[in-house]
């Protein structure tokens, strides 16, 4: 039987209080000129999705590992695109498999120190703060993953509102 790939996304914000208009960071895609992504990257052997997330936000953003505190796995989302050897294409039959399973992990920030000034990927990406849910909607670039990426911001606005 055919496995999903897994996905981590990480949420970082400048706060442990979300209720209001949190700082999101956002880092440069690699792949589309002039679009802005969270942070993400498949979860590796051993490693679970808050783990991933917190490596995926240092190789891609420069979060010091160890220095954020984790607030909540949000969410976890199935790709509305099948696997390629899912046996059914459509995602409301029972024996649909996606493509990609994410995670979404909020972490909060204690300081500016914990955004190192070196990262793996520095060279490639450049990374910003948006002001809330709704600037963190209108800056990122959600492909094909549109859907299943506003489901999360909306989780994420319904838990810290």
């Amino acid at each position: 039987m055919p496995k999903p790939r897994q996905v981590a996304v990480a949420v970082i914000t400048n706060s442990t209080s979300l209720a209001s208009e949190p700082q999101i960071l956002l880092v440069a895609s690699r792949k589309h000129d002039l679009k802005w992504v969270l942070p993400k990257g498949g979860i590796e052997e051993g490693e679970n999705s808050e783990e991933a997330a917190e490596r995926e936000a240092w190789e891609e953003a420069g979060l010091v590992l160890g220095s954020s505190m984790h607030l909540s796995h949000l969410i976890t989302l199935p790709d509305a695109q099948p696997h390629k050897h899912s046996p059914s294409q459509d995602p409301t039959a029972a024996d649909f498999i996606p493509s990609t399973i994410y995670s979404f992990e909020i972490f909060a920030l204690p300081d500016a120190s914990a955004l190192a000034d070196e990262w793996p990927e520095k060279s490639e990406r450049e990374r910003k703060w948006v002001s809330g849910w709704d600037e963190l909607e209108r800056q990122t670039a959600w492909g094909r993953r549109g859907a299943l990426m506003k489901v999360a911001v909306a989780s994420a606005r319904a838990r810290f509102s």
